[in-house]
């Protein structure tokens, strides 16, 4: 029996499944925690998804700096490279994540932390190899795993058990909005900003006689094939 339970919380699907389910099989209250270590994290949206799923609480830590400082420098310093093909940053998010659930449910008495991970991965070891280590008597649950659902069967279970409403919510919508203003601004600055290199690298000519007497339009000069631009 589980009373109380910490959840990595990541807002998407199979986490905010998990909270029903974890209330319904375990009767547990659920306290839902998201880390953001730079990924970007609406807060607004968490929360109201967390609320709506059933979550007892939901918190949001800010671990950016920690992230930086204790994981991504030494990283960079020993050249962690995953595969000789990119930068072993995400997986290194994993340990903190669960480091911190482990001094958050130590701080609330929750005996059982919880996680999102599949049986498919490795972040299911990072997660709960860090968490054994902090605190062997810790309780694990990976919902994901032991239900082993798919992402149609998920919905399902979330629409037949009201275990959580995927609808959206006023704060979807404005979270929503604002992101879709910000990514046209942003568009709109980028074109702006590579047509007036176009221009620069490329200058309309003037209407009239060119060095050696031939007659050109006051149209712009279309780029040659081939031609490179430094962006």
């Amino acid at each position: 029996m589980t009373d109380r339970c910490v959840l990595a919380y990541s807002g998407g699907l199979d986490t905010s499944v998990a909270i029903g389910w974890l209330k319904d099989k375990y009767g547990a209250e659920v306290i839902a925690m998201a880390v953001d270590v730079g990924q970007g994290v609406d807060e607004d949206l968490l929360h109201a998804r967390g609320e709506a799923c059933g979550a007892a609480e939901v918190i949001v830590v800010d671990a950016r700096e920690e992230f930086a400082r204790d994981y991504i420098v030494p990283a960079i310093k020993a050249n962690a490279i995953y595969g000789l093909g990119y930068p072993l940053f995400t997986a290194l998010g994993r340990p903190l994540i669960a480091k911190l659930a482990v001094d958050y449910a130590r701080q609330t008495g929750c005996d059982t932390i919880a996680h999102g991970c599949t049986g498919k991965g490795n972040d299911q070891v990072r997660i709960e190899g860090t968490v054994t280590t902090l605190d062997p008597a810790m309780k694990i649950i990976a919902p994901v795993r032991s239900w082993a659902r798919s992402s149609p069967n998920s919905i399902a279970f979330a629409a037949s058990a009201a275990a959580c409403r995927l609808a959206r919510t006023s704060a979807d919508t404005r979270s929503a909005r604002k992101r879709a203003t910000a990514s046209c601004e942003a568009r709109v600055r980028s074109s702006r900003a590579r047509r007036e290199t176009l221009i620069a690298l490329h200058p309309a000519p003037r209407s009239g006689s060119t060095a050696t007497g031939t007659r050109i339009s006051s149209a712009r000069v279309p780029m040659r094939i081939g031609t490179t631009v430094p962006w």
